[in-house]
């Protein structure tokens, strides 16, 4: 259905009068068009398409209640029957899920998390391990897997400006069973000439340079006018380290590089550091190996209030309460139905119900990441419009707004301070962008003074000078407002900051395929 002819006087109500089950049915062909899924998400019915995606996951509880034999027994174990999911007036009737309750308990019996008790239509299976290292399987239908391979594209043309026959992509996500890379590079091929490397920054380097120089409009006539490098932000700082000892500095031979990441957050002093590099943007995309890897996406706009964020501290203590910012990310409602509930640590935690079929349904499930929801950031009645009237900046699209600051329990505490590592992350690449190798890990321990202190243990190529060590020291001290304060009273020692090279580098952090690198919690490596 082509809507983008119809006027938006008339399409507004059009919408509102159209029952769920058609509405759907009409988003799916609506979503696969760029002029289509454009007028929607700048229509201004941010409202509607937040009320459609809760009535939608109502319908998937109940469907799922019916249908998924792990989820019936989940439900009586939580004290729910039959008759009090049939009768739920909102999705949030019914508990909350997550890996622990829900899907380690069924492991034996993998069957009973599908559909109709039945794993065989499935048409690919996906792993994760997280930051657990063991494995736990995925099975995806073909519909669920087209479906977001189908929609990535749409949103790279309306997000990044990333035209058809004009860009060559490298995809630099892992590959293999693991979750994010084949979907990437599949959804990447519909809109650019795509190159699978997978998680191989030697080889990722090379062809950077090779296409820079030879597949270049600038050298052939008709070649590439754009590159999309994608992989995790870790690697592409060890991919650009690489371009550097190969004396490369071709980027202007290409009108346009992006940089799309994922799988991890970062710091905007690592864009600004990507930027300064290549001239290019880096932009990030939400997901998760459990609900999906389009969850939300980031935008130009976004990353303007983001910068601005960053740089008013006190702003950002106000309106989320730490010192740095979060990610922040547009989500599709009428995709992943998502709420905010507070742990029993008072930490504010994502849970998300995903509105697509699936074959391994989840329902208010929570990833344990740490975050919130405006979800209608152009509402008067919107947290968020202060901040963006005060920031003079405008945002383009009626969709609403996920922020993420990472899984709930990344971080440390020093006495009564929270050390985030993005906070860390950002103070190095302020201090020591060329010298940093990708890994670093923060901790805390005891001084001889026996009292608490931030530890950060740094991987480099070269010594930092001491000019660089103090300023990184006073660079970590104003960026935590608390530690700051702690330290002020006596109640904990200064940071200690110790530097390594990758050979000495003492902890289990580095990414394997579908693997988080590990900021904190990590083990020491054995001698």
């Amino acid at each position: 259905m082509n809507i983008s002819f119809i006027p938006n006087f008339l399409l507004k109500p059009l919408l509102k009068i159209t029952p769920l089950g058609l509405f759907y049915r009409m988003r799916k062909n609506i979503t696969r068009s760029e002029k289509n899924t454009k007028k929607i998400i700048t229509l201004g019915i941010t409202d509607f398409l937040v009320k459609r995606g809760e009535q939608r996951a109502l319908y998937i509880l109940k469907e799922t209640a019916k249908r998924v034999p792990a989820y019936e027994n989940f439900l009586k174990e939580k004290g729910y029957s039959q008759n009090d999911i049939e009768n739920a007036k909102s999705i949030k009737d019914a508990p909350i899920s997550d890996k622990a309750s829900y899907i380690r308990p069924n492991e034996k019996h993998p069957a009973d998390l599908c559909m109709d008790g039945e794993m065989s239509p499935a048409k690919m299976i996906e792993t994760s391990s997280g930051y657990s290292g063991k494995h736990t399987y995925w099975l995806r239908d073909l519909k669920e897997v087209l479906r977001e391979e189908r929609q990535i594209p749409v949103l790279l043309s309306i997000f990044y400006d990333v035209s058809d026959d004009e860009a060559f992509a490298i995809n630099g996500f892992a590959l293999s069973s693991w979750v994010t890379g084949i979907q990437a590079g599949n959804a990447s091929r519909r809109k650019t000439a795509t190159i699978n490397i997978g998680l191989n920054p030697p080889e990722i380097a090379q062809t950077i340079a090779d296409f820079y120089k030879r597949y270049s409009i600038k050298f052939t006539p008709g070649g590439f006018k754009k590159a999309l490098i994608m992989s995790y932000p870790p690697t592409i700082k060890t991919i650009l380290d690489i371009l550097d000892e190969m004396k490369f500095n071709e980027w202007d031979n290409m009108e346009e590089t992006i940089f799309v990441s994922g799988g991890d957050g970062f710091p905007e002093s690592y864009r600004e550091y990507i930027k300064n590099k290549t001239g290019g943007t880096l932009f990030s995309a939400y997901g998760s190996a459990d609900t999906g890897i389009q969850l939300g996406i980031e935008a130009p706009d976004l990353i303007q209030l983001r910068g601005y964020l960053d740089k008013n501290p006190e702003l950002c203590r106000q309106f989320f309460g730490k010192d740095h910012p979060p990610m922040l990310f547009y989500y599709d409602p009428t995709h992943v139905y998502i709420e905010v509930v507070p742990a029993e640590t008072g930490i504010n935690e994502l849970i998300l119900t995903p509105l697509y079929e699936r074959r391994q349904p989840l329902i208010r499930y929570n990833i344990h990441d740490e975050g919130g929801v405006f979800y209608n950031p152009k509402s008067s009645k919107s947290e968020l419009t202060d901040l963006l009237n005060l920031t003079q900046i405008e945002l383009e699209y009626s969709l609403p707004i996920v922020y993420v600051y990472g899984r709930s329990d990344g971080s440390i505490a020093v006495f009564s301070a929270y050390v985030y590592p993005q906070q860390i992350q950002a103070a190095i690449f302020r201090n020591l962008a060329e010298e940093f190798c990708q890994h670093f890990h923060i901790s805390s321990e005891y001084s001889e003074n026996q009292k608490p202190q931030l530890v950060v243990d740094v991987c480099v190529s070269s010594k930092p000078s001491s000019e660089q060590i103090d300023s990184l020291h006073s660079d970590i001290l104003n960026s935590n407002e608390d530690l700051g304060i702690i330290l002020s009273e006596g109640l904990a020692d200064p940071p200690k900051i110790n530097f390594y090279s990758k050979d000495d580098w003492p902890w289990e952090t580095a990414r394997g395929p579908g693997q988080k690198e590990r900021y904190l919690g990590a083990q020491k490596k054995q001698k």
